[in-house]
């Protein structure tokens, strides 16, 4: 069977299946060329097309076929981030959405994970907004990078993410929090002038049906989670601040103080 021949059956086949609305015209196109008792036919030389004699036919099903590869190409482009290349908010609310659902059937699990880059206000104003674009999408491909192949990583709004991870109980998802946590962190990024930028990520997990049986839910655990472990990361930022402003002050107090000896007399062992 010739590849034409092979492409023409995989239509019709296709027809079968539930199509979308966007390839309604494929269809009509193809039921059009049966109603009409048509083959269609290509010339040894591959220039030829026609349908009993006429090009009438192949040119109603390839502009037809053309629209339907415009529609999927458009519906894709809609549930894309154009700047990151993953999926977007859309997309994540009707996956998560199937995944509760299957989850609910199989009585298995589903965990969300709310990703937050830090301080990545500064990284822009410091360096432009195109470095800012760079360090997404190296973080979007580093994330892609580190779960599952059917696991799925959104890019929510701004600097925010949000994976799910099918099948993932509480324990597995706080590995895979900090596996996320450490893959972004000793991520190496640079300006275009080679100049060093420290990249990290907040993370929080919740897990259904423990955390939430809905995607509201369970987005508003992560969440929380997610500040709570950002308040957590600056922590040890703030106490070596106050240790550089006090310290100073402390060895200047102490290197003022007179010098004491030390050194101990010894005991009066005299009896009176």
């Amino acid at each position: 069977m010739g590849t034409h021949q092979r492409t023409v059956d995989a239509l019709h086949r296709r027809r079968a299946d539930p199509v979308p609305d966007g390839l309604i015209a494929h269809c009509v196109a193809l039921r059009w060329l049966e109603w009409n008792g048509g083959s269609l036919r290509m010339s040894p030389a591959g220039m030829n097309i026609g349908m009993n004699g006429s090009v009438i036919g192949w040119t109603l099903a390839a502009a037809a076929i053309a629209n339907s590869i415009v529609f999927e190409q458009t519906r894709e482009a809609s549930l894309s981030d154009a700047l990151t290349g993953l999926p977007n908010t859309r997309y994540m609310v009707s996956h998560l959405a199937r995944e509760l659902a299957r989850a609910e059937r199989h009585g298995s699990q589903v965990a969300v994970l709310v990703l937050d880059l830090d301080d990545f206000k500064k990284i822009n104003d410091t360096y432009g907004h195109h470095v800012g674009d760079r360090a997404l999408r190296e973080v979007a491909r580093v994330l892609r990078e580190t779960i599952r192949p059917y696991d799925v990583c959104v890019r929510y709004a701004g600097d925010e993410f949000i994976i799910v991870l099918a099948g993932c109980g509480p324990e597995e998802a706080e590995a895979k929090r900090l596996e996320l946590q450490c893959a972004v962190d000793t991520m190496n990024f640079e300006t275009p002038e080679g100049r060093p930028v420290k990249v990290s990520l907040s993370l929080g997990a919740a897990v259904y049906p423990e955390d939430g049986e809905t995607y509201e839910a369970l987005l508003a655990t992560a969440d929380g989670r997610m500040y709570h472990d950002k308040k957590s990361r600056k922590r040890p930022d703030m106490r070596s601040q106050l240790v550089s402003l006090v310290q100073p002050a402390v060895d200047e107090d102490f290197a003022q103080e007179p010098a004491v000896s030390m050194a101990v007399p010894p005991p009066d062992f005299r009896v009176n």
